[in-house]
């Protein structure tokens, strides 16, 4: 299968990786697909982020390091008025991946609407930027069509942190 985004207008290129890779090895993947992107002509890159200062100043190092620029058309926008605004305009998403330490395991799979925004816990960033969830967007005013998925499962992952041993556990949606 071939991933596009013909979807909403835009080609899709994916940037595959190993989940074993430590920073350095994901840092040096993350400059070739800069490296490409530059080769292609591709002088900008925008991320979604909101709010997380190191985050966004990594991917500007990279980005920079690499004579592309960096763009966060949202940054410092509410984190609830982002998601708001997201369910307002029709945008539709399914949350794929979710950290269990963050959210109850009946998170994963839910739709990302009103009523997934009412639920959130109290001190769980609404937008997932602290890792609590991901989310696949599937259908919105911006897409020519919706992205056809089917659910295949759902499983849980076990991973261990830092040097302090502590185990943290996720809960995943496994989409085709």
């Amino acid at each position: 299968m071939v991933l596009r985004g013909e979807a909403v207008g835009i080609p899709l290129v994916p940037f595959y990786f190993d989940e074993r890779w430590q920073a350095v090895e994901y840092g040096q993947a993350m400059a070739g697909q800069m490296e490409r992107f530059k080769s292609r002509g591709i002088s900008t890159t925008l991320f979604g982020d909101l709010h997380l200062e190191p985050l966004r100043a990594y991917r500007v190092q990279r980005c920079h390091a690499a004579g592309i620029r960096a763009d966060f058309p949202l940054w410092g926008i509410s984190m609830h008025d982002t998601l708001s605004e997201f369910i307002r305009l029709g945008l539709k998403a399914i949350v794929t991946c979710m950290d269990t330490a963050s959210l109850p395991e009946a998170f994963v799979g839910r739709w990302i609407d009103e009523s997934f925004l009412a639920d959130l816990p109290e001190g769980v960033d609404v937008c997932g930027e602290n890792g609590e969830y991901h989310s696949f967007v599937f259908d919105g005013p911006i897409f020519r069509y919706p992205v056809g998925f089917k659910v295949k499962g759902a499983y849980s992952k076990m991973f261990a942190e830092g040097g302090g041993g502590a185990v943290r556990r996720y809960s995943y949606l496994d989409l085709v």
